[in-house]
């Protein structure tokens, strides 16, 4: 699941039927932006909305730093529901009853120096698991 789980509202009845549909051992993939990557947490300092969040259904708003600010969705953009962080993802993996094997982080510019520094503040996050 890359770059899902963000736009899913229900994401225990997601882990759940990933458990269920999968054998077990199955692998399970995912990729998700980060909300305490370091991006997030300067614009949360500054006042500004996450840059991963969504707060409106038709125009880019909240945060002065985003590329669009204010201008019109182009299309009908499925909002996030969901941010993650390393901690949210390990709960809902280990309460779905998955084995996490491996959890890292994808830098963007500009901050990727820092996000080598410490991984969980990436700005993606991108989980391997295992079905127990």
């Amino acid at each position: 699941m890359n770059q899902v789980l963000e736009h899913i509202r229900n994401l225990d009845g997601l882990f759940s039927e990933c458990h269920r549909v999968l054998r077990p051992r199955g692998d399970l993939i995912l990729a998700t932006p980060n909300l305490a990557s370091w991006h997030n947490i300067l614009a949360l300092m500054l006042g500004q909305q996450a840059f991963s969040q969504s707060i409106s259904a038709r125009f880019y708003l909240g945060n002065r730093f985003a590329r669009y600010y204010g201008k019109p969705l182009a299309y009908d953009f499925p909002q996030h529901c969901h941010i993650l962080t390393v901690r949210g993802i390990r709960d809902l993996l280990t309460r779905y009853r998955f084995q996490l094997l491996k959890l890292a982080g994808v830098s963007l510019m500009p901050l990727s120096f820092f996000d080598r520094l410490d991984r969980t503040h990436a700005h993606y996050l991108i989980a391997w698991a295992q079905r127990q």
